[in-house]
């Protein structure tokens, strides 16, 4: 383990594929007591960054939510190196919240402004400690799309992991790219990506319906791909490490339902290849798309 980390005391937990896909079952209750609406959330500053690096990170746990609780627990514990990190609950973080000497690893539900419906969606977000009267006014440091807020299943088990060291990444990163990321988000990775010699692993389930069938992928995207389910995709994902890449689809998979669907292709390791945020619509349904997989190819 890495000498910057610590834990509080308690039992690592260890799970293999099945029990992950046990977890893709549980419908446990969230208590989603933090929400913001995006676009209001203040980036940290580079003081504030330069703050986080000496900080203790705290993992926040969710009541009632067991599934988000031993995925987000895991992966800290097998990923975070760039600080020391504790566990912590919601009343723990309650208290700490206002001291800079803590950064803070929490599950937020998010909506957008000018969003009609008011669809919200649950973000990993890293936040500064801060005497802020609202947690969504902490100083955010990444902001990270997990799953559509009306979801009952845990359908980003495979993505923890890379999701973990990506903020990593990113907030390194932000130490010499902070306005070119306040510009321009996440869609900053999307520059200068060679999927050529990568294997691009996509959820069935997570295609829009004009490209949900491999001949329908071939037609447009030219370079290797895989087309699995849920239980191939982190049975794959956790095997021996391999020159892929893989899609976290974030929406509301339900028909006729409206809001806003986000697709990131990451690398197993945590680099982000792409990001995009787009309106579900009747007409253009949830789902990766033709339109991207041909810009992707580029």
């Amino acid at each position: 383990m890495n000498d910057r980390k610590r834990n509080l005391p308690g039992r690592r937990i260890q799970f293999n594929t099945m029990t992950r896909m046990a977890i893709l079952l549980i419908a446990g209750t969230l208590t989603m007591q933090y929400s913001t609406v995006k676009g209001q959330s203040r980036l940290a500053t580079d003081e504030e960054i330069g703050l986080f690096m000496n900080s203790t990170t705290c993992l926040v746990l969710e009541d009632g939510y067991i599934s988000y609780n031993i995925l987000m627990k895991d992966a800290v514990e097998k990923y975070w190196e760039i600080t020391d990190f504790e566990v912590i609950d919601k009343k723990e973080f309650e208290e700490r919240r206002i001291d800079p000497q803590y950064s803070f690893l929490v599950l937020i539900k998010g909506s957008f402004e000018d969003d009609p419906a008011g669809v919200q969606y649950n973000y990993l977000n890293l936040l500064m400690g801060k005497n802020a009267v609202e947690v969504q006014y902490m100083p955010e440091l990444a902001s990270i799309p997990l799953s559509y807020s009306n979801d009952q299943e845990v359908d980003y088990a495979h993505a923890v992991p890379a999701i973990i060291q990506f903020v990593q990444r990113h907030v390194r990163t932000m130490k010499s790219k902070r306005a070119h990321l306040n510009m321009l988000g996440l869609t900053y990775y999307n520059q200068s990506r060679n999927f050529k010699d990568k294997s691009l692993l996509l959820r069935e389930d997570h295609m829009a319906p004009e490209v949900n069938t491999a001949s329908a992928i071939k037609d447009v995207y030219p370079f290797h791909f895989r087309l699995l389910d849920a239980e191939e995709m982190l049975t794959e994902l956790e095997g021996p490490k391999k020159n892929t890449l893989f899609l976290h689809h974030v929406g509301p998979q339900e028909e006729g339902v409206a809001g806003q669907c986000f697709e990131l292709i990451f690398t197993r390791d945590g680099e982000l290849y792409y990001y995009n945020k787009r309106q579900v619509t009747n007409e253009n349904p949830d789902g990766f798309t033709k339109w991207e997989l041909r810009r992707i190819r580029f």
